[in-house]
């Protein structure tokens, strides 16, 4: 149903140079990130398509067994922006997450197979991938 909507509004309208094809783009209403304006009441308007950030997020070793999942694709809100965000995200998913990703615990993040900090940005299409610390020999 979406898609169609879509087809047919950039058969309409056309998108601009920028979106066509290469951001994840979503419709939301007033009850999701996206509303534009005062609180109840005002005259807020909501935007109706909000760019959403796709990433393909990989777990290894203690974190794999703990979490649950070797891998998963996960859709970002509006708004997380850098590895430290994409944690705290994380995190809030409770228990095992915030457990295993706690600021005191020992793991590494990689952005797109590079050793990441947290200010390190993430984009569409990254691959993250969390892990202890390694040693080798």
């Amino acid at each position: 149903m979406i898609a169609t909507a879509l087809r047919r509004l950039e058969a309409d309208h056309g998108f601009p140079e920028p979106f066509r094809g290469t951001v994840a783009r979503r419709k939301v209403d007033a009850k999701l990130p996206g509303v534009v304006g005062g609180g109840s009441g005002s005259s807020a308007r909501v935007d109706p398509w909000i760019e959403m950030t796709m990433l393909n997020v990989l777990y290894f070793a203690r974190l794999r067994e703990s979490l649950g999942r070797d891998a998963e694709k996960i859709e970002l809100p509006a708004g997380v922006a850098d590895v430290a965000g994409l944690t705290a995200w994380l995190r809030a998913r409770g228990e095992a997450w915030e457990r295993e990703l706690a600021p005191g615990r020992s793991w590494r993040v990689a952005v797109n197979q590079d050793m990441a900090r947290p200010e390190s940005p993430v984009r569409d299409g990254d691959e993250v991938a969390f892990f202890p610390p390694v040693t080798g020999g």
